[in-house]
């Protein structure tokens, strides 16, 4: 899978991708995706999805699956490799799993930092808006 990358304004110096991304908004064909207040991760109660890039590795968790892969991020582009999930259904989280599915479904995502704290990836029908968050939030 390859993601492209550009900047609206630009990541600040050393961090771009890498970190702990909360998801915060989910559109599917243009139209806002409601995410319902019981989807939420095993490990970050706050959000319903989270994701993170740290030293090649990807691994992140939905409401009902995780996922774990490697990637690499070189001239804004970010090849995501290996990227497996569990098979988990589960009815409350229904929408939000598709972000898991866009990451080994072979979309290629376009990847944006309107804020040094915000990321955007956009593939086919997908938009989704990520905020930066601190994995000391993380119950591991």
């Amino acid at each position: 899978i390859v993601i492209a990358a550009s900047c609206g304004a630009s990541s600040p110096s050393g961090t771009g991708i890498e970190g702990t991304w909360a998801l915060r908004s989910l559109e599917v064909d243009g139209a806002p995706i409601e995410i319902p207040s019981d989807a939420r991760s095993r490990s970050l109660k706050s959000v319903a999805l989270w994701i993170r890039f740290e030293s090649g590795e990807l691994s992140g968790e939905g409401p009902c699956n995780a996922f774990s892969g490697g990637y690499e991020f070189a001239d804004s582009i970010i090849t995501l490799t290996d990227v497996a999930s569990t098979v988990v259904v589960c009815g409350f989280g229904g929408q939000v799993e598709i972000v898991i599915e866009s990451l080994y479904g072979g979309l290629q995502l376009g990847v944006q930092f309107p804020t040094p704290q915000t990321m955007e990836l956009t593939g086919g029908s997908v938009r989704t808006i990520f905020e930066r968050t601190s994995d000391s939030s993380l119950n591991r």
